[in-house]
């Protein structure tokens, strides 16, 4: 699954200094939850990319502009939840 981030937002999409970042994290759960089927988990680790877990497997969703997620990434994806 592949999502993209509006351009001004790809380098660092979720930063605190972009205004409306919790809704680009809103926008990435969505994006997540339709990455597969029968998703169990959605996986924001530090270092990784944004997973899904499916049938106990976790399936990595591409973010274009976004390789790993930071500690300030999950820090920011949970701020809004």
């Amino acid at each position: 699954m592949e999502w993209a981030a509006p351009a001004s937002q790809q380098s660092r999409f979720l930063s605190k200094d972009i205004p409306g970042s919790g809704k680009v994290a809103t926008q990435l759960a969505r994006a997540m939850l339709r990455a597969a089927e029968k998703i169990s988990d959605l996986i924001f680790s530090p270092g990784r990319p944004p997973q899904v877990q499916v049938y106990g497997q976790l399936i990595p969703v591409q973010v274009p502009g976004l390789s790993n997620l930071t500690a300030d990434d999950t820090r920011h994806i949970c701020r809004p939840i």
